[in-house]
């Protein structure tokens, strides 16, 4: 496939710290380094682009420019000259053969490539590395370098219709924001299409002064996405929610009708790989909160509709299929029914994004006390957990809630498999054996400062602090298969993808103040947005 220019393609470079152009190749990794250009108005925010945290960076590729044509009296003058040149050295070789003239045994002299050449089809080629982290681009297909996006923003190439065609499940759509902690500022938004190689393509610029915004879902059949806008405002920190197109760049905020008029704010809960999403909203008084359900068939529609149903407990598992809720307990007045519990003691309504259909689940709680219980999350399988606080023993137990059942209380590795980050407080490793990977936290904080792979019976890092990691470490941390031997790994910090087969990692966007969004093609999602960091080295 031809490139539009008709010439070589040309982009920027794909390794930290550098922003000359460089000839397009097809491994991402390899790519020219260059100083990066000092700027007055350089952003706290460090995004760095795609490259493999378990290498160094390779050499530039040497590259051919095309051969131009001699005039025909300049031709005339270098075939006169070559063949001058090769009389004589023959007639060199037959005096020195005669006169038993040279060294005798020695080694052939070698003269070197000329620069800008192909080696000698005799040298041996360096031999691929096997990665299941290919884009399915060849090396002269690239688009042209996308305009910069300004400092502190990834380098990446201009986005073309025919890009769509090779998009599949190791693709990524990553968002990027910059944000000043101490000017309360925020610089421009831009979603990247992320290919497994690591080479971005930019999609859209979403200008919302003074706010930051993440992708939450994903609509690959429509080329779409949807973003949850969070406000840097002290004195309004709102959040809202807006539809993405994809291919035009034109962004639709969402707003709700409501009895007192419309939403002041949407907030993303769910999205669901079998289709759905679910939000919440709430009026400019808070006076009224509710959830609103979006599918392809049939649009927006209200969800979760029990006026029981308390709408500020929802939570979601991990890739967006559940959400479960709370109802108001016996003693909040005004708002319990006949199905609600008495308080610490909640009964819960599972809810299913996809198909919209809803279960009441009351546990048995066992002999009344000085416990109190509360919904805290909620497993890849469905199932509510809830974290009980003991008085009396100051200690708090995780189990898992079913209906009309004791509870089944959960080990800390069992919570650590289900990827809670409270899990990772006071461990220093933890395996995630269905996602290929282990994690090393710190014993005082749920942070995950690096990340291995099984390599032949010995574990490899391939995502660290410095390399692929921020200092401050990924918080909201979490990894999903989204391939055979691949796993995409999402954090509010960075968004990398893994080849855990061959031990390969690259970073999409990594940033020490502001925030990364990270969704996988087809992929749901249930991590709400988090309020943006900043200050230091990624704290």
């Amino acid at each position: 496939m031809s490139n539009d220019e008709g010439e070589t393609p040309r982009r920027r470079s794909l390794i930290p710290g550098a922003s000359d152009e460089v000839p397009v190749t097809h491994d991402a990794e390899n790519a020219q380094v260059a100083d990066e250009p000092t700027d007055a108005r350089d952003q706290p925010t460090e995004v760095y682009p795609a490259f493999a945290a378990t290498e160094q960076a390779p050499l530039p590729h040497l590259y051919r420019k095309p051969v131009q044509a001699l005039p025909w009296f300049r031709r005339t003058w270098v075939i006169a000259t070559a063949a001058g040149i090769i009389v004589l050295g023959a007639v060199i070789g037959v005096i020195l053969a005669l006169t038993g003239g040279g060294t005798a045994g020695a080694a052939p002299t070698v003269s070197p490539s000329p620069t800008g050449t192909s080696p000698s089809p005799s040298a041996s080629a360096e031999p691929a590395v096997p990665t299941l982290l290919d884009d399915g681009i060849a090396a002269d297909e690239y688009p042209p370098a996308a305009p910069s996006a300004g400092p502190g923003y990834p380098n990446a190439l201009i986005m073309k219709d025919w890009v769509w065609d090779h998009v599949g499940p190791t693709w990524t759509l990553v968002s990027v924001s910059n944000y000043d902690p101490t000017a309360r500022t925020a610089g421009p938004s831009v979603i990247y299409l992320a290919s497994p190689e690591g080479v971005l393509f930019d999609l859209a610029h979403v200008n919302k002064p003074g706010s930051v915004i993440q992708v939450v879902s994903w609509l690959t059949g429509e080329r779409k996405a949807r973003i949850q806008i969070t406000s840097m405002s002290y004195t309004q920190p709102d959040t809202h929610g807006a539809l993405v197109d994809l291919q035009t760049g034109a962004v639709d905020d969402i707003a709700f009708t409501m009895a007192t008029g419309q939403s002041a704010t949407e907030t993303f809960l769910a999205a669901s790989a079998a289709g759905g999403e679910l939000w919440s909203a709430v009026d400019e008084n808070y006076s009224e909160r509710r959830y609103e359900r979006w599918t392809a068939a049939g649009g927006w529609q209200r969800a979760l509709t029990d006026a029981d149903v308390s709408p500020w407990t929802a939570i979601a598992n991990h890739d967006g299929s559940v959400v479960a809720a709370e109802l108001y307990s016996t003693g909040d007045s005004g708002y319990a029914s006949a199905r609600s519990g008495p308080p610490g003691e909640p009964v819960l309504v599972v809810y299913d994004v996809a198909s919209g259909s809803q279960t009441l689940v009351r546990p048995s709680y066992g002999p009344s006390g000085d416990r109190y219980c509360n919904l805290t999350a909620v497993s890849d399988a469905g199932d509510p957990i809830v974290a009980c606080w003991e008085g009396a023993s100051q200690q708090t137990q995780w189990a898992t809630a079913v209906d009309g059942k004791p509870l089944v209380e959960l080990s800390q590795e069992s919570l650590r498999t289900l990827q809670m980050s409270s899990a990772l407080y006071d461990v220093t490793t933890a395996a995630f054996p269905a996602q290929g990977i282990s994690v090393v936290s710190a014993v005082k904080d749920p942070q995950v400062y690096e990340v291995s792979v099984d390599s032949g019976g010995s574990p490899v890092a391939v995502l660290k602090v410095g390399s692929g990691i921020p200092y401050g470490g990924l918080s909201q941390f979490y990894a999903a298969r989204v391939a055979e031997g691949v796993t995409l790994v999402r954090a509010n910090e960075a968004c990398a993808i893994i080849d855990t087969v061959n031990a390969h990692a690259v970073t999409f966007a990594s940033a020490t103040s502001g925030i990364v969004g990270c969704i996988g093609y087809g992929g749901g999602n249930g991590n709400p947005p988090s309020y943006p960091f900043g200050g230091g080295e990624g704290g």
